[in-house]
């Protein structure tokens, strides 16, 4: 399966513009025949706190569902995308998967919420892991910190034989060695393929330069391709057959012993 790790730069309160560009990069990504797009956390709004709680989108009724599945709909493709949900009282930051239809099919909000910009000062804490079927295969959905706590991967390839994880950042270009380590490190420990999608640019006042360098893992942890640190459509192969491969080559995931984990 082709697939296209869309890495933007979302200007903070331009909707217009970010999903402008989504749409342009969906459009893309179809015509090189990938069956998904993923674009990363807060694609909407971009990542600024204020910005989200004057214009966070209702879901799936609100303005920015409606052209997203328009878009997915359009283009034939699975659209990944993150993006500021309101929900009655709450916020949360969330990744949406539409279908080649343009239906809504899966909703994650963000499990781990970010302390050091105040996050849970703005959103609503998500719960529970989010699977959904693509191409074939079984993707879990994860939103850039949520990178920093594997207990939430393994539960995706252990409970639910996840074989593709699927991850939306705002990771800073400050702590690109940590985006190295871990995301080659949640694919080698669960046996599966990691799409980590990247924003680049700045953020709101420029207090956040993000990094890019979005990246597609095999189950092996190799890098099989690797953005810049520019607006860029990075485009790629995944084999799904691998993660059989190497699950059957290392039996890790049938040698755990979740009974242990508990505290």
């Amino acid at each position: 399966m082709k697939v296209a790790l869309a890495q933007i730069e979302a200007i903070a309160g331009d909707i217009e513009g970010n999903v402008a560009k989504i749409a342009d990069c969906a459009g893309r990504a179809a015509a090189c025949g990938c069956g998904a797009v993923l674009f990363p956390e807060l694609s909407d709004t971009g990542y600024d706190l204020d910005v989200v709680r004057r214009s966070a989108s209702v879901w799936p009724q609100g303005a920015v569902a409606e052209r997203l599945g328009d878009v997915a709909r359009r283009e034939r493709i699975f659209v990944l995308a993150g993006v500021a949900e309101r929900c009655g009282e709450n916020l949360y930051n969330a990744c949406m998967v539409l279908n080649p239809e343009g239906a809504l099919v899966a909703r994650y909000r963000k499990s781990h919420l970010f302390t050091l910009t105040d996050e849970a000062q703005c959103f609503t804490h998500g719960e529970g892991v989010c699977v959904v079927p693509i191409g074939d295969r079984l993707w879990g959905l994860s939103i850039c910190y949520d990178l920093r706590f594997p207990e939430l991967y393994r539960m995706l390839a252990l409970k639910h034989g996840v074989q593709v994880l699927a991850e939306c950042s705002a990771w800073p270009r400050v702590r690109l060695a940590h985006w190295d380590v871990l995301t080659r490190a949640r694919a080698v420990e669960n046996q599966a393929w990691m799409l980590a999608v990247n924003q680049v640019g700045g953020s709101g006042a420029g207090a956040h330069a993000f990094g890019g360098h979005s990246r597609v893992i095999d189950p092996w942890g190799q890098v099989v391709a690797e953005a810049s640190a520019e607006e860029e459509l990075l485009v790629a192969e995944i084999e799904p057959a691998l993660v059989a491969q190497c699950r059957q080559k290392i039996p890790a995931l049938r040698d755990a012993r979740p009974e242990l984990w508990h505290w």
